[in-house]
């Protein structure tokens, strides 16, 4: 048996295009009916943790592909993994 464990810096670089994204892109996290039906994301920072966790993990790279973001608009929002 084999392993290897690989520690590694990951940087996540998110582009938001202003005249495309929702004006409600990171407070719409804030209300209780979104975190009773999706998550619980409370601050801009844990919905950037989120969208980093979905771009290095599932390879997501607009976030209108996220349930809860599917009306972002396409390319209004883009995700950009580095090593």
């Amino acid at each position: 048996m084999s392993a290897e464990y690989v520690d590694m810096e990951i940087e996540v670089m998110v582009d938001i295009d202003e005249a495309l994204a929702p004006a409600d892109l990171f407070t719409r996290t804030t209300t209780d009916e979104w975190r009773d039906a999706l998550y619980d994301l409370p601050t801009r920072e844990s919905v950037l943790e989120h969208w980093a966790f979905n771009a290095i993990h599932n390879g997501v790279r607009d976030v209108s592909r996220l349930e809860g973001w599917g009306d972002v608009a396409d390319d209004a929002v883009r995700l950009r993994v580095r090593p």
